[in-house]
């Protein structure tokens, strides 16, 4: 009874508090929300994209139009040669990425094509004459021709390699090309005959590289912003409870109200139990509200619907496990310190810094290698780790123990130093 009249306690102080309420539950939802909106774009694949590119092709032959054909044919580009309704030279495409007007330029230089044809004649020459066929070209200059891409300062990673990946897979299937013709051209001169059918032979697809993606029991599901933020700052918020729970808690103790249970015979065992499964309800609440977030509103706004799979107790265990967890660091905290300015301090830095290395801002596996060892010490990083193993792998329940019983010590040992704390206080 002691238990319920503490909670019941707990619930009318937070009930007459609506800058509290707001805070545990309003700003959570904000946080989802306004972070997955920022963080769609990384999360999403270039291809889904469609980037305006400066094209200035000077060469105006097979080579120069195979590049243009390719990448618009690619769809991940949109090729401008124009600004302002006139043709775009070199100098004056370069000037306006510089000026970010455009993220990057492809220039095609003139006799690009002549070029190329040269050294490709002289490539076959020189092999024809090794099987005895034809002489040895005299000539062995070799012409290199230099496609040039200008990249703005400011572009991303993944579109600069994206767009070299492409120019360099285009060039190479036209040098395939012009090759062929070129030993169909001169195994012509030689025989005497008509076209070998060297042209028309095709070296491309002959190796496939595919991507074989687990049965999942859903669609095949990758990582993207609403699968990370979600689940990531729902743990946040979690860990967050820390505010109102040692906010409230030296509040009491500063106001006589701990010195008054002082003078109560027994145990404080239910006072610390009372709080803690007040507030530990508090977070399942703001776990639920968080996964409704990512089910209902996120798709309604336009970002993706966050699928959760079938197992739903898995996610129970999840979400308990961590809900102990934070909720236990909270009580800690509020024991732990005299003060609201000390408590709440070290609180938010803390949750702030555990947060970082668990992976909640950015993917611990592009963080440098001693972090990714911190990483493994921060309970949000078990609590993430869970819930990606329940989303997004095929995942039986022994694979869940080890971060489970992470969370379940840090929660056990965070509650023995609690009750510890408390009574050293109310010993002063």
């Amino acid at each position: 009874m002691k238990i319920l009249a503490t909670i019941y306690k707990e619930f009318l102080t937070l009930v007459r508090d609506p800058g509290g309420m707001a805070m545990i539950f309003l700003m959570p939802v904000v946080l989802v929300t306004f972070m997955s909106f920022v963080q769609d774009a990384p999360f999403r694949d270039y291809t889904q994209f469609r980037f305006d590119i400066l094209c200035v092709n000077d060469d105006h032959d097979s080579l120069g139009t195979w590049v243009e054909h390719s990448l618009t044919s690619s769809g991940s580009f949109n090729l401008v040669r124009e600004y302002q309704g006139k043709p775009v030279t070199q100098e004056a495409a370069i000037k306006l990425v510089n000026d970010g007007k455009y993220k990057a330029l492809v220039y095609i230089p003139k006799d690009a094509t002549k070029k190329i044809s040269n050294r490709t004649a002289l490539v076959v020459q020189t092999l024809m004459a090794g099987f005895g066929i034809m002489d040895k070209p005299k000539d062995q200059h070799n012409e290199t021709v230099e496609i040039q891409l200008v990249f703005d300062p400011v572009i991303q990673a993944n579109l600069r390699q994206a767009l070299l990946f492409a120019v360099e897979k285009i060039v190479a299937g036209a040098e395939n090309k012009l090759l062929m013709n070129k030993f169909s051209e001169q195994i012509k001169s030689v025989s005497g005959q008509a076209d070998s059918g060297l042209a028309s032979a095709d070296m491309s697809k002959m190796v496939l590289v595919t991507e074989q993606k687990k049965s999942l029991g859903f669609d095949s599901l990758s990582m993207n912003s609403v699968q990370h933020n979600v689940p990531a700052w729902t743990m946040f918020a979690m860990f967050f409870i820390v505010f109102p729970l040692a906010g409230n808690f030296i509040k009491e103790r500063e106001d006589g109200s701990l010195l008054r249970l002082r003078l109560i015979a027994g145990s404080q065992f239910h006072f610390i139990a009372g709080k803690y499964f007040f507030y530990l309800i508090i977070c399942l609440l703001q776990f639920v509200l968080m996964m409704a977030v990512g089910l209902y509103l996120l798709p309604l706004l336009g970002l993706s619907k966050l699928v959760v799979g079938d197992k739903m107790l898995f996610i129970s265990i999840a979400a308990l496990a961590i809900g102990l967890a934070a909720t236990a660091f909270g009580l800690l905290v509020a024991t732990a310190f005299r003060t609201h300015h000390q408590a709440l301090s070290f609180g938010s830095v803390a949750v702030v810094i555990l947060a970082a290395m668990g992976g909640v801002w950015v993917p611990v596996y592009i963080l440098p290698p001693a972090m990714q060892v911190l990483s493994s010490a921060s309970p949000l990083s078990w609590g993430l780790g869970l819930c990606n193993d329940i989303f997004l792998r095929t995942t039986a329940f022994s694979d869940l123990l080890p971060n489970i019983s992470k969370l379940l010590i840090f929660a056990t040992g965070c509650l023995g130093l609690s009750y510890f704390f408390h009574n050293i206080r109310m010993l002063k």
